[in-house]
């Protein structure tokens, strides 16, 4: 049913290229997964020019983590870019990072509004030197300002009202709500390749939509 692509397939060899990318990924929260068009390059053995990464660690727990290095952007979505090394240092790479509470509240907003999501708030161009001053300013205007939202039950999003789907949300572990929040994330993305999420401590590729198959079969869907 597009479930997982198997527990233990991995993208690639596990090299996630030259561009020193790799180090953020090693540095940010655990439970963080690869996303979206990275996770497409290294299944086709190319190098990917961005990293996309979605953690279910909060906006907080980031911030702590990562220090003056994660730099939080937008206003009805953020996203954090994370850097290697000082944001303003030309060298160091950037990898844009979202907690999955926001595509929760997203989902959320989806749902109340009728399936017509808010706008997401362009980003600043990771390559240009102009992006990096625009996330400067933007993290002095917002520091200290990140507030913490209450953690919502996740029930409402996880399981429908079906008796089957009552039944597995008081038997399901961990592990199966785990799956279960992955699940939904994906199905929420654009293009089934672009669903695709690669846990980069265990080496999991998650494909709930059939992205393997499709990129396999050169289809976008």
């Amino acid at each position: 049913d597009g479930d997982t692509a198997g527990d233990g397939d991995t993208a690639g060899d596990g090299d996630t290229a030259g561009d020193g990318s790799e180090r953020n990924v090693q540095r940010v929260p655990p439970r963080t997964l690869v996303v979206g068009g990275a996770v497409r390059d290294l299944l086709m053995g190319k190098t990917p020019r961005d990293f996309d990464l979605i953690t279910d660690a909060t906006w907080r727990q980031i911030k702590r983590r990562m220090g003056h290095r994660a730099i939080i952007v937008g206003r009805r979505f953020r996203v954090a870019h994370v850097y290697s090394a000082e944001p303003n240092d030309p060298r160091a790479d950037m990898c844009e990072l979202v907690a999955m509470q926001e595509h929760d509240r997203v989902d959320r907003a989806k749902r109340e509004q009728g399936g017509l999501a808010p706008n997401k708030d362009k980003g600043t161009d990771r390559r240009t030197r102009g992006g990096r001053r625009d996330d400067a300013r933007h993290d002095a205007k917002q520091r200290n300002q990140t507030k913490e939202p209450i953690e919502d039950d996740l029930d409402d999003l996880l399981y429908g009202d079906s008796d089957a789907e009552t039944a597995a949300k008081a038997t399901d572990t961990a592990h199966e709500r785990w799956l279960r929040r992955l699940r939904v994330n994906a199905r929420g993305r654009c293009f089934t390749v672009n669903a695709m999420m690669y846990d980069v401590e265990t080496g999991t590729l998650y494909d709930f939509t059939g992205g393997v198959d499709d990129g396999d079969a050169k289809r976008v869907r």
